[in-house]
């Protein structure tokens, strides 16, 4: 199922054919620029794997990608963020997150070009870190006493939006989301999914 989007919208990212010889077989979709597409099945039916394959996790042997018009296949994670391609996975706890570093390192996790103070500089600058995650703690309404907290003594919704907080930092062009509101509280999950809609109708796909 899709959202409501214009015909004509522009397509952020096609998979037609897409296999990685385990569970994923013969995948095709388009996800236009302000649409967001959903991908359902039953435990096992290949949704996660799917994800894996699109974001450099794991190797496609058939089928074709295109980003933005050009083709796409990563055959790293390294190379699908640099794309602009984020995920958001099933477990946070153990997949998405370090969970005795801190809300500014966890935002920076994976941006170190945008928290280095000049581009060719090999260090973090950590002015601009804390100011990204105070950005993004404003933003998506993470409750934490500060950016230097660890990350585990927030809520499971609060951890969540870190992840979110992450790719947002980054300017993703795709965001790939796979049960992105499981085991949050409702007031949470309403302002995940508010972010969600917000991020496609900036442009993007989900």
């Amino acid at each position: 199922k899709a959202s409501a989007v214009r015909t004509d919208a522009p397509v952020i990212f096609r998979a037609s054919g897409l296999a990685d010889g385990a569970r994923v077989r013969d995948v095709s979709f388009d996800a236009r620029a302000g649409e967001i597409v959903g991908l359902a099945g039953v435990v096992g039916a290949g949704r996660s794997e799917t994800f894996a394959t699109i974001f450099g996790e794991r190797r496609a042997i058939a089928g074709e990608m295109e980003l933005d018009g050009a083709p796409y296949r990563a055959s790293s994670v390294r190379q699908a963020i640099a794309r602009g391609v984020a995920l958001v996975p099933e477990e946070r706890r153990s997949q998405a997150l370090i969970m005795e570093d801190s809300v500014r390192a966890n935002v920076a996790l994976g941006n170190w070009r945008g928290t280095t103070p000049a581009p060719l500089l090999p260090f973090v600058s950590d002015g601009r870190a804390q100011r990204t995650a105070e950005r993004m703690m404003e933003l998506l309404h993470i409750k934490a006493r500060d950016p230097q907290v660890a990350v585990r003594t927030l809520s499971g919704g609060n951890q969540q939006k870190v992840v979110f907080g992450r790719w947002l930092a980054r300017g993703a062009r795709l965001m790939l989301l796979d049960e992105p509101t499981r085991g949050v509280d409702i007031g949470a999950r309403q302002q995940i999914w508010q972010t969600v809609e917000d991020f496609a109708a900036a442009g993007n796909a989900v």
